[in-house]
């Protein structure tokens, strides 16, 4: 046999063995995202229904609630879920279980704690938003444990478990709330326990899924193992929510309450790209880890590909508002469809640059660089926050739409230039200092930032 005809054997062999690795990533990445956009509308269907429903007091009240379990929910995969994802993916099965029993048992504690504050709020007011707290309140630990699920199981490699999760609370809780709507006796405390209800039938679902039981005696000693990632990742989620709502808040102040509903506007018709990417960020995170053990050179390739498919996801979404007919915009947003539109450029090339930077964050979280990944997210979100409320003030909504693009835009060098560097010191770690020198933290984890 001649060596060009087994070189082309070995190439398709090579072709052959490489087609199960990337079907595999294929069919998780595609978990990911029906997981994702499982959960998006579930919410939206969810608000709809207590809406229509309701009154307008006992929806503020519901929407109150529902902002505190996502808040609890951001804090809760700082600290539990985000820590299991990063170190413990493609790990040995009782490894896994192990470290998903102390955090499951993490987040119930969490639940417990940021329960009892709701029953305190519930305990200090009256009406709806009492009903609606008082039953947050009893209901949190639970929701809490089924969110943590979700990420134990895609970190397993179980993506179609997870999505089968979040599944049964949507096929739970439905019913449930139309059931306390059509007795005609149905109050926000009643709605708001069916949709935490089914969260807790969910959680204890995930239990026969993982066979893992929560474990909350392990919480002090899972924060205290994990403490450097879960500190940074708290600061991170701070970041992100602080900085986006007090970006509203300011424009709101600065340019009117009209610029606020223009800039929610454009906000609500790119919504639908957010199951995108935190679809593709639940697969590629564990995906990227595993890699990283297998072959650092080979992470740098993936975060790019996550890159330029979100980025061009992104501008191709943007491009079809573009082109969108007048009559369908305004049959789907009436009055608020022209601001859309117009605002539709600058804030979809905003989100195309906050998702090129995302395949830097899925390498820094794969690299467990808590810190470098913090500079990068307190850098971009402050420099956005001070962009749009200066473009805000000279140009009210446009201008705050174009000056947070920019800025977004400058952003993608801070995430890529913190991941090369984190790349960098992983494959290439500095020079451990002198035999006689002393101190509890070595000059390389500093250097690392983690």
């Amino acid at each position: 046999m001649t060596p060009r005809v087994t070189g082309q054997l070995a190439g398709a062999s090579g072709i052959r063995s490489r087609l199960p690795v990337a079907l595999g990533i294929a069919t998780r990445l595609g978990w990911g995202l029906a997981d994702q956009a499982l959960s998006s509308a579930t919410n939206f269907v969810l608000g709809v229904l207590v809406a229509r429903s309701f009154g307008v007091l006992e929806f503020g009240a519901f929407s109150l609630a529902f902002a505190t379990y996502n808040v609890a929910a951001a804090a809760s995969r700082a600290v539990t879920a985000q820590p299991l994802v990063v170190r413990n993916s493609a790990v040995e099965h009782d490894i896994w279980r192990e470290a998903t029993a102390r955090a499951a048992g993490t987040a119930f504690v969490l639940g417990v704690i940021v329960g009892a504050g709701c029953l305190a709020v519930a305990a200090a007011a009256s009406g709806p938003l009492r009903e609606a707290f008082l039953a947050l309140g009893i209901m949190l630990p639970g929701l809490m444990v089924q969110d943590l699920w979700r990420f134990a199981l895609f970190a397993d490699g179980r993506g179609r478990a997870g999505f089968t999760n979040d599944l049964v609370w949507a096929a739970v809780q439905f019913p449930l709330l139309i059931l306390v709507i059509a007795v005609g006796h149905g109050t926000i405390l009643l709605a708001t326990a069916a949709w935490g209800g089914a969260a807790l039938i969910a959680a204890l679902f995930g239990v026969a899924q993982t066979r893992v039981v929560p474990r909350p005696t392990g919480a002090r000693a899972w924060l205290s193992e994990h403490r450097s990632l879960a500190s940074r990742y708290l600061a991170e989620a701070g970041a992100y929510t602080v900085a986006g709502q007090l970006l509203l808040y300011a424009i709101g102040f600065v340019a009117g309450l009209a610029a606020v509903g223009e800039i929610r506007a454009a906000q609500l018709i790119l919504g639908p790209l957010n199951v995108v990417l935190q679809g593709l960020i639940l697969v590629a995170v564990p995906e990227a880890a595993a890699m990283l053990r297998r072959s650092p050179g080979r992470l740098r390739v993936l975060c790019l590909i996550a890159a330029l498919s979100l980025g061009s996801v992104t501008l191709i979404w943007t491009g079809l508002i573009l082109v969108f007919p007048e009559p369908a915009g305004r049959a789907l947003l009436r009055s608020a469809w022209p601001a859309a539109h117009s605002l539709a450029l600058p804030w979809g090339l905003s989100f195309a640059a906050i998702n090129v930077g995302a395949g830097a964050l899925i390498g820094l979280r794969a690299l467990a660089a808590a810190g470098r990944n913090l500079r990068a997210a307190v850098v971009t979100s402050a420099v956005a926050f001070v962009s749009g409320v200066a473009g805000a003030a000279l140009g009210g909504a446009a201008g705050a739409a174009w000056a947070v693009a920019i800025a977004n835009t400058t952003g993608i060098a801070v995430w890529w230039w913190e991941f090369r560097r984190g790349l960098r010191e992983y494959v290439e770690p500095p020079p451990a200092p002198p035999a006689g020198r002393r101190g509890s933290i070595s000059e390389a984890a500093m250097a690392s930032g983690r």
